[in-house]
């Protein structure tokens, strides 16, 4: 004999554990507070995200600034190399000046 289809519509099989009205309330009270949970939890995660992204603007201009930084380190490295190169020929004519005096 062929099997006998369940009476019952399909919305009622997924609930065909639950026997009463208080197991329902059990199950909705349970699903209301996985519900208040996820939401405080996505709430966390949203305003972590939040401070990672600030987070991420601040590094991003703080690598401005460190590049702006070295540029000018740079910047002056130059200058100090060209006034070692001006005195040391400061120092060469000094020293050709004194050596012309003392040998006039």
């Amino acid at each position: 004999p062929p099997p006998e289809e369940d009476p019952t519509p399909p919305a009622a099989n997924s609930f065909s554990g639950i026997r009463s009205l208080e197991e329902l309330e059990v199950v909705a009270n349970k699903l209301a507070e996985d519900l208040v949970l996820k939401s405080r939890q996505l709430s966390a995660s949203q305003a972590r995200l939040a401070e990672l992204e600030r987070g991420g603007e601040d590094l991003v201009a703080t690598k401005r600034k460190l590049a702006m930084a070295l540029e000018l380190v740079g910047e002056k490295e130059e200058d100090i190399e060209h006034l070692y190169g001006d005195l040391a020929d400061l120092k060469r004519l000094y020293r050709e000046h004194v050596d012309e005096l003392y040998a006039g």
